[in-house]
């Protein structure tokens, strides 16, 4: 196990987290259930999970969030749609490339906010092979956001990077995109 920065506090039996924010990956049955989370930890620097029903819990903590002299914070949001394609034009799917104007939907972040954390969903209408997001005027990179080959409903956490407010969208597949913004990273 590598060492532990002096400046990042250890974690108790309790899942307690004691520094400002966490990126937790939750596991639950039915399956296995897998989704990464960025955790605001509260103000004494603990965190709770509240399962609805009897179920095991794995958290794992795989990264931190800190400040640096020059860096970016986490602040938390309302969550918020973004966008639901869905609810745009007459409704219908799409694939191919996408621009999202985060920055002018009605979740409003401000405009020093230079990446945006989502619930990235997409609704397949058969197999979608990925979605990739990144940021608005710069080429798309080789990775995947997510994947839905199955041609089931997926999300996955992502962190858009932004330098004017929009990010873009690919999805090799027909699919509708649901995009729900919970925080961004700022000076």
């Amino acid at each position: 196990m590598p060492s532990t920065p002096q400046k990042i506090p250890s974690f108790s039996k309790s899942f307690t987290a004691t520094f400002t924010t966490a990126l937790i990956a939750f596991f639950a049955e039915f399956g296995l259930k897998v989704s990464l989370r960025p955790v605001p930890a509260g103000s004494g620097g603990g965190i709770a999970v509240y399962p609805e029903q009897d179920t095991d819990r794995v958290i794992d903590i795989n990264g931190y969030f800190a400040a640096g002299p020059n860096g970016l914070s986490l602040y938390p949001a309302a969550p918020c749609r973004a966008i639901d394609t869905r609810r745009v034009g007459n409704g219908q799917p799409f694939s191919g490339d996408l621009i999202v104007n985060v920055g002018g939907s009605i979740c409003g972040p401000p405009g020093t906010a230079e990446a945006y954390v989502f619930n990235a969903t997409v609704v397949p209408t058969g197999s979608l092979g990925y979605l990739t997001l990144w940021p608005n005027g710069q080429s798309m990179p080789v990775v995947s956001t997510l994947n839905a080959v199955d041609g089931w409903i997926t999300s996955n956490i992502a962190i858009g990077p932004t330098m004017n407010g929009s990010i873009d969208a690919y999805v090799s597949g027909l699919t509708q995109l649901i995009l729900d913004i919970s925080s961004y990273f700022a000076p």
